[in-house]
């Protein structure tokens, strides 16, 4: 039963319908016994009310059949750290291949979203030391050459780093 020392969670929800509208990021956090704990912002879900007009607005013929309920809040990526996070940031991944936004794609017709896929990107300060985490959560749209573009440009960000870094 070990518990690592840093612990990265993708799509973790903050204050979403689906997930009582709770921090989920913490609630880990607290019920694993990690000190500190960070949140980056992906993705925006619009609520119910957001969701029923972009299907007035959006032709019939167009539509799907929508999946009510189903988040209305925020999701991301959080860093759950049994040493001191002194910064956090995100590089947003511009090789996306995917609009989540865009609404004439088959997601923005069963549930809206704002926002894209980016890398949190978390300084740690371990005794003397700082390193840097990078917790990614590729798209899996845009298939292995897209994939391969976004690992791409978080490691070129973490070369230009000064502390070592961790993909």
């Amino acid at each position: 039963n070990e518990t690592p020392d840093i612990l990265c969670l993708q799509e973790a929800d903050w204050h979403c319908i689906r997930t009582g509208k709770q921090n989920i990021a913490l609630k880990i956090a607290q019920k694993l016994g990690y000190k500190y704990v960070t949140f980056t912002t992906a993705f925006v879900e619009v609520d119910h009310e957001d969701l029923k007009q972009h299907l007035r607005d959006f032709p019939k013929s167009k539509r799907h059949r929508p999946r009510l309920g189903r988040g209305a809040g925020v999701m991301g990526q959080a860093v759950l750290s049994k040493y001191p996070i002194i910064a956090n940031g995100a590089i947003k991944l511009t090789t996306e291949t995917f609009n989540y936004s865009d609404p004439r794609s088959f997601f923005a017709q069963i549930a809206p979203i704002h926002g894209g896929r980016i890398a949190q990107k978390v300084k740690i300060k371990i005794g003397g030391r700082e390193i840097v985490v990078y917790n990614t959560h590729l798209e899996s749209i845009c298939g292995p050459s897209g994939r391969l573009a976004q690992y791409r440009q978080i490691k070129d960000d973490a070369e230009h780093e000064e502390d070592p870094a961790i993909i």
